[in-house]
């Protein structure tokens, strides 16, 4: 017989233990993300280096009285199609630029691709004479606007030819690098913000406090925006809102923004992009919000918006030209030590006379001006980070460290952060946000909350997105539940605000040239041209309308049969993340016996896509094709039995061209969910 051991009762718990047990797999390894964080910096300088464009100079005008607008052009080429995107910083200079000849074969580390560091063939390389640095401000076709400081756009003549090139991000990753870096380091148990330890188990997690009631400043906030605003502002260390397409998020941001300067509460509002940015500090600036400093560039920033630059404030009221002093090589130790203290008198002192510091994730890390203040010792009150879903989790934790408080808002449905690299597992983690990543842990779902109605859709648009991503609990505005095309021309009165184009049968196949990772459907773009150039003979204005097709390779094809309608816009996916239209054409590509579906199965990016029109989608697709998969199944079934459907014989027959070279369509009538259409 064997005797069972007594149990042993331990009088006090083992040491280390989590505080909370179901906490554990949130923990991530901070290890590992510094490793991905290299590789994906390494990636993405291999990935920009070469992109060098050759054009000449359109025109020059005033951006405002910092900066100029300098717009060039490339004949024969799409600048949609390159590695160029907004907001991107650029050298532009008149010779080649120092490219490397040889790349070294990456190597192998605890599974992560780590490429070794590029050498040059030093006696192939060029010098480049940069003539201008410059910020992307706009992407249309074969040109690209340029936002270029007054005293270097002098030197640009239009006579002469020059070279664009991205400039290799020296900034971004090794803030996030050294952040991360900084997250290992245990925190000091005395430090004013603990958000680190609380979200990485170290601490217990805060009780959600009850929602006061408040004051409103805006008296037309919905209910559910209301609830946002006093939910965001009773929690004492973290709030999530989550604000789905169209749900008003930014009006949300405004109100707490309000609610928080009454608290006489010192605020950091943080955001992936200038643009964003811009949008929330022009909203405060037009309702007279004082208390307002933005950091960054001057040339980044909206004009209208100028007077509220750190950089700006500090020439024109303390002649100081350097927020942020570097030593240079011919300066002595005295002579930077002076200027860097000149500079830290005149940042706290602008710092302390505003409440609310507007800045890009990356500019409110401690190596910028924000240094100056951290040194006292100085934290902020509650620091909200808009557009978090979009952003890197190593860029959202910058403000972190540095608030007591942290609101952030976003949607984890929509498109993920850019990832550079094409390694598999570097992509996998990185594309998840820290949002999602909080979003999807139960233990956080209490400090959520959620905007639940929209102001930007009719409800047959939204219905689909709102079952499948938000649990069904969006609601369309009675202003625009019932929105039609009708609104924008008295010919297609009635008309249906969602239309399939169904394909099926066709033997219309995609097509995926050798080599290419991209693909095309020349039937599918055709079909999008004809219904286009008809919705634009039946009055719907050529700039309400936007085309969507997930590959880059479909977009092409789309630009060259509507290369007359210059104002629709056509564009990828992420193109479109943040815009809406009147009117959205999407075209889904794929076509094939196989069912092959590729990335059109990441549910995200088709979130996006069919939520950006406002009062009318048409989809074309190969049904037999999209229904493979059971999510897309599922949005094909409900535009069959709530969508006005065509089938591509039937197209054909109804929309074609007379001899004069008129597209002629017939009218199509809103069918029943027990009706069929033709």
């Amino acid at each position: 017989m064997v005797r069972k051991k007594k149990p042993t009762f331990i009088a006090n718990p083992q040491p280390k233990q989590p505080v909370v047990q179901d906490r554990e797999e949130f923990v991530n390894v901070k290890e590992e993300l510094i490793a991905i964080e290299k590789v994906l910096a390494h990636e993405r300088w291999l990935d920009d280096k070469g992109t060098v464009y050759e054009v000449r100079i359109d025109s020059k005008t005033s951006y405002h009285e910092y900066a100029s607008l300098v717009r060039f052009r490339k004949k024969g080429f799409n600048f949609h199609e390159g590695k160029l995107s907004v907001g991107d910083d650029v050298m532009i200079y008149g010779q080649l630029p120092h490219l490397a000849t040889k790349v070294p074969e990456p190597k192998i580390l605890s599974g992560l691709v780590c490429p070794n560091e590029p050498k040059f063939n030093q006696e192939e390389e060029r010098q480049a004479e940069v003539t201008a640095f410059g910020s992307i401000l706009e992407l249309r076709g074969n040109s690209i606007c340029i936002v270029v400081p007054v005293y270097q756009s002098s030197s640009l003549d239009a006579r002469l030819i020059y070279l664009i090139e991205k400039t290799e991000d020296s900034v971004s990753y090794p803030r996030m690098i050294e952040t991360m870096r900084r997250l290992r380091t245990p925190s000091d148990k005395k430090s004013k913000c603990d958000l680190d330890r609380i979200l990485f188990n170290e601490s217990p997690l805060p009780k959600v406090k009850e929602p006061e009631v408040i004051d409103f400043v805006n008296k037309k906030l919905d209910d559910s925006q209301r609830e946002a605003v006093q939910f965001a502002l009773a929690q004492e260390k973290i709030c999530f809102i989550v604000g789905p397409p169209g749900t008003g998020k930014t009006t949300t941001i405004h109100e707490i923004s309000h609610q928080l300067r009454r608290k006489k509460q010192k605020v950091l509002i943080c955001s992936q992009s200038n643009v964003a940015l811009d949008n929330i500090m022009l909203r405060l600036n037009s309702e007279n919000f004082i208390g307002m400093v933005r950091l960054g560039n001057p040339i980044r920033t909206n004009e209208k918006l100028l007077l509220h630059s750190l950089v700006i404030i500090a020439q024109e009221r303390f002649q100081c030209n350097s927020v942020c002093p570097r030593k240079n090589p011919e300066e002595s130790e005295h002579d930077f030590k002076m200027r860097k203290l000149r500079a830290a008198k005149v940042v706290r002192r602008i710092l302390a006379e505003n409440s609310f510091v507007f800045s890009t994730l990356i500019s409110a890390h401690k190596d910028g001006p924000l240094e100056f203040m951290l040194e006292t010792g100085a934290r902020f009150d509650v620091a909200i980070i808009d557009e978090c879903s979009q952003a890197l989790e190593a860029a959202c934790w910058i403000p972190m460290l540095m608030a007591k408080k942290i609101i952030i808002v976003g949607d984890p449905h929509q498109l993920p952060p850019v990832v550079m690299s094409r390694v598999k597992k570097t992509i996998e983690m990185m594309e998840v946000s820290l949002m999602e990543r909080l979003y999807k842990a139960p233990f956080f779902q209490k400090f959520t909350v959620m905007l639940t109605t929209q102001y930007r859709m009719n409800e047959d648009i939204m219905w689909w997105s709102s079952k499948t991503f938000y649990n069904n609990k969006l609601t369309a505005h009675m202003s625009v539940a019932k929105a039609d095309l009708g609104q924008l021309s008295g010919k297609l009165e009635g008309y249906p605000p969602l239309l399939l184009i169904d394909t099926v049968n066709s033997k219309s196949f995609e097509i995926r040239p050798k080599g290419d990772f991209s693909c095309y459907n020349p039937y599918e773009a055709s079909i999008v041209h004809r219904y286009v150039v008809w919705l634009i003979n039946n009055g719907i204005p050529a700039k309400s309308i936007g085309v969507i097709a997930p590959y880059k390779l479909q977009v092409k094809q789309i630009k060259n049969l509507l290369y007359k309608q210059r104002d629709v816009e056509i564009m990828t996916v992420d193109g479109f993340q943040g815009r809406e239209k009147e009117v959205i054409v999407l075209s889904l590509v794929r076509s094939n016996p196989q069912g092959n579906l590729g990335f059109l199965q990441n549910l995200k990016r088709m979130n996006v896509a069919l939520t950006r029109a406002k009062k009318h989608l048409a989809v074309v697709c190969d049904s037999s094709t999209i229904r493979r998969r059971k999510h897309l199944a599922s949005l094909i079934f409900y535009l069959q039995r709530n969508a006005g459907i065509m089938y591509s014989d039937y197209f054909n027959r109804a929309f074609y061209w007379n001899r004069s070279g008129q597209l002629i369509g017939p009218f199509i009538e809103e069918k029943k969910k027990s009706q069929k259409i033709l």
